[in-house]
């Protein structure tokens, strides 16, 4: 099973740099995918739905990585925080796992959080506002039109939760666009970001897929959102 899992898909850092974050497979790769990802789900309780599943499917992928990185060592390292400064996205389904893990934490370390996500939140909010032209009401209507400008636009700043240290403040609870995130090369050596040498395997797909898929059964949509804004909306203002 960790043969199919773990089999490389071929990835052009260019899409990345182009602002595309979802690739197409080629028909073997597609082949692989369908039996990996059957593998994959056969390991979750079939009675698991909700936040209780995406937390097993998480669990399960970071097991899963724990052993292909033991094989195949990759160049990330803690107190980086590289990848950390871009458009981090999540669906409703992991912010509301991402705020029930807030509500966890001791006070004086959420009140110093909650200081910077409510920073990141404001900055990104004007930002907004600055390529809408003050029309915030529509982004939604909008969004699909200006995703890839406001990820190039936004690359370079701070994750909400990313901690003076460089570490992440949620990292049990850290989406998807986090966990999948790994590279051959310490992303702060290379002059070029066309030298970045990412890893991305079957497994990533899939854990991207179910979740997204998860969540959309209890919001209703496949749209995933950037981790800056979910505060700025009536279901997730309190976390700051």
């Amino acid at each position: 099973m960790k043969e199919t899992l773990f089999r490389q898909l071929n990835w052009d850092v260019s899409l990345l740099l182009a602002g595309q974050k979802d690739f197409s497979l080629t028909e073997e790769e597609g082949n692989t995918y369908g039996i990996a990802r059957k593998e994959f789900l056969s390991l979750i309780p079939a009675d698991l739905t909700g936040a209780e599943f995406i937390s097993q499917a998480y669990a399960l992928y970071d097991s899963l990585i724990t052993t292909y990185i033991a094989n195949n060592p990759i160049a990330c390292k803690s107190n980086c925080g590289y990848c950390c400064h871009q458009l981090v996205c999540c669906s409703e389904l992991e912010m509301r796992i991402i705020a029930d893990y807030l509500s966890t934490l001791p006070r004086p370390f959420m009140r110093k959080l909650k200081k910077s996500i409510a920073k990141e939140s404001r900055r990104f909010l004007n930002y907004l506002r600055r390529i809408t032209d003050g029309k915030l009401g529509k982004i939604v209507m909008i969004w699909e039109d200006i995703e890839v400008k406001v990820m190039l636009d936004w690359h370079g700043n701070p994750c909400p939760y990313l901690l003076e240290n460089k570490n992440c403040g949620i990292y049990p609870v850290r989406p998807v666009d986090c966990r999948i995130a790994k590279t051959k090369v310490p992303c702060g050596t290379v002059s070029r970001k066309e030298d970045l040498q990412p890893v991305r395997l079957v497994i990533d797909q899939i854990l991207s897929d179910v979740v997204t898929e998860e969540s959309a059964k209890i919001s209703g949509s496949m749209q995933v959102t950037p981790l800056a804004y979910w505060p700025l909306t009536d279901n997730f203002k309190n976390i700051c």
